[in-house]
């Protein structure tokens, strides 16, 4: 994983203009609509956000973004993106899982936030209903495919999460290196 950067405008601007990712990816609350990609409206209301690249090739794959940061309550809303092509594959839960490590272990977070639509649990099949509890639903919110789907929030309390899951995402954070020397010389 890396910080996002300008040269990764063009990857947002393909998941913004694929169909498919812009009805399911929620966007700092709301949908993708495609346009020009700026630095404004790429990082505005964004408190970091990080591509998942091709090891060897570098080619972004998925993109984990933390925004909405509100520090009197310790609370922070995640989202994850993921190219058509590399769903399935782990992709989005792997960035997912190392954002998360990053917020509470990096920017002492008490709690992250998912706010994304119904359908959009088929992505992450276990997960959610694992380790983040559902803390609303706007029922009949959004209408997709011919039916009407809920509005979902889920969050993740520092607390609930198993230590040997951070221990382990730690682990790999510390072999791996996925991230910039920035977060090290914190």
């Amino acid at each position: 994983m890396r910080l996002l950067t300008p040269l990764d405008y063009g990857f947002c601007a393909s998941l913004m203009a694929d169909p498919e990712t812009g009805l399911r990816w929620r966007f700092r609350g709301t949908r993708l609509v495609a346009g020009p990609v700026t630095e404004d409206s790429i990082w505005a209301d964004a408190h970091i956000q990080y591509v998942l690249a091709n090891r060897e090739s570098g080619d972004p794959l998925s993109l984990a973004t933390a925004y909405a940061a509100d520090s009197r309550t310790r609370t922070i809303y995640a989202a994850v993106a993921t190219r058509k092509e590399c769903r399935g594959q782990g992709f989005g839960t792997l960035a997912l899982a190392l954002l998360v490590w990053r917020l509470f272990e990096t920017d002492g977070f008490e709690r992250i936030l998912l706010d994304f639509p119904e359908y959009n649990l088929v992505q992450f099949p276990g997960l959610l209903e694992e380790q983040f509890e559902c803390q609303a639903t706007l029922t009949d919110y959004y209408y997709f495919g011919g039916s009407l789907w809920s509005r979902l929030v889920y969050a993740l309390d520092r607390d609930s999460v198993d230590p040997s899951i951070l221990a382990l995402v730690g682990d790999f954070v510390r072999v791996e290196r996925p991230f910039d020397a920035l977060i090290y010389a914190q």
